[in-house]
C-alpha cells in the first residue's frame, strides 16, 4: 500500500498535556474523514496512540525511535513496544547504531527506515557562502 504525505497530522506537542493532546486528535479526526500520515515522535508517546490504527486503518502511522530511555526516565512505555511495532507501519532511525537496537527490539526489519539527521557537509563546502569560515569535520 503506498501513502501520499502531504497531509502530516502531529498528534503530540510536549508542550500539551495529554489531554489536551487527545482532544487535538479526536478535533483533528473529527474535521477530515481520512488522514494519509500520522506522524508520532517518540516510543512514549506512540504507546498512548495504538488505536489509531483502528480509527484510520488506511493511514500509514509513522513512529520516530530516538533511542532507549535514559536511565532514571520513565520507561513504562517499553512493556508497550510490541504493540507499538505492529501497529507502526513506519518506524523512523537516524543511525545504523538506532537500527541495531530497533532489530534487538525485535521491530521488524521492513517497517525501519534509516532517516539521518545533521548536515551535509559537502554541500556546505558547494555553497561557498561567507558565512562560512571554517568548517571542523570528524569521521
Amino acid at each position: 500500500m503506498h501513502w501520499s504525505a502531504h497531509l502530516v497530522k502531529k498528534v503530540w506537542n510536549q508542550n500539551n498535556s495529554f489531554k489536551k493532546s487527545l482532544v487535538i486528535a479526536f478535533r483533528a479526526a473529527s474535521i477530515q474523514s481520512q488522514h494519509d500520515v500520522f506522524l508520532i515522535n517518540d516510543l512514549a508517546t506512540a504507546s498512548h496512540f495504538t488505536f489509531i490504527k483502528n480509527m484510520f486503518p488506511s493511514s500509514c502511522v509513522a513512529v520516530c525511535f530516538h533511542g532507549m530511555p535514559l536511565p532514571g526516565v520513565y520507561s513504562g512505555y517499553m512493556k508497550d513496544k510490541d504493540l507499538i511495532f505492529s501497529t507502526a507501519d513506519l518506524v523512523f532511525a537516524n543511525t545504523q547504531y538506532s537500527h541495531g537496537i530497533l532489530q534487538s527490539l525485535n521491530c521488524p526489519e521492513g517497517k525501519i527506515r534509516i532517516v539521518p539527521v545533521g548536515l551535509d557537509i559537502l554541500k556546505l563546502i558547494l555553497m561557498k557562502k561567507k558565512f562560512i569560515k571554517k568548517i571542523i569535520y570528524y569521521d
